[in-house]
């Protein structure tokens, strides 16, 4: 008797649990999978890069303009540290360029293999700082004049076209389905035709672009 109750203790407390885990589990607080948070985060990557260059410009004005990317305080610091750089550069070449610094000075003539080896290096050197001004000038004036183009909203009342293409032979058929799915959720104030080119003409594309609400098919 007492082990009959005692069992039966034991797979109250135990049917208790599960219930317990199957409202958890169906609760609306359960942790979403780890695919819907890699989506989320994809979608809001996707969200943030499609607007590096600023909101859509909604202007009748058909000419694009362009924003500048660095702040005019970027733009003076970046002035300033190129100036240090490019007179400490010349400093050091004009040090380089003493009398006394030049290998071979007051010797006429070729001289030995040494003095050869020497005169060659040294000019390698005073080329290599002359080229590293060069290219410092001209990161300054691509990085000053940076300036990105400010997206034009699309004009209303046009025909887009969408494509996407398939291989049969080298590409699943559930990966071109998703892509297409993505293309018919596109929003477009105009009419949007999408279609899927199929290299292999594929009975089975064939069947998935063709049929009623979906993509048209070209082969």
């Amino acid at each position: 008797m007492i082990t009959g109750s005692a069992g039966r203790a034991q797979a109250a407390r135990r049917s208790g649990r599960d219930r317990s885990r199957h409202r958890q589990a169906a609760g609306p607080g359960r942790p979403r999978s780890e695919p819907a948070d890699r989506s989320a985060a994809a979608q809001q990557a996707y969200l943030s890069c499609a607007e590096l260059a600023g909101p859509l410009d909604f202007s009748a004005e058909p000419a694009v303009r362009f924003r500048r990317v660095t702040s005019r305080g970027q733009r003076s610091t970046l002035t300033l540290l190129v100036g240090l750089n490019a007179l400490t550069g010349l400093m050091f070449i004009g040090w380089l360029l003493l009398p006394a610094h030049v290998p071979g000075t007051g010797h006429s003539g070729p001289g030995g293999w040494q003095l050869a080896v020497a005169r060659i290096s040294f000019c390698i050197v005073v080329a290599v700082e002359l080229l590293r001004l060069v290219q410092n000038f001209a990161v300054w004036v691509f990085a000053f004049a940076a300036a990105d183009p400010v997206p034009k909203a699309p004009q209303a009342g046009l025909r887009i076209a969408l494509l996407t293409t398939i291989v049969p032979a080298k590409e699943p058929l559930h990966v071109v389905e998703q892509t297409l799915r993505a293309m018919r959720r596109i929003r477009y104030r105009g009419p949007v035709d999408v279609w899927i080119l199929d290299e292999g003409n594929d009975p089975a594309v064939r069947e998935n672009g063709c049929a009623p609400g979906r993509p048209a098919f070209l082969p």
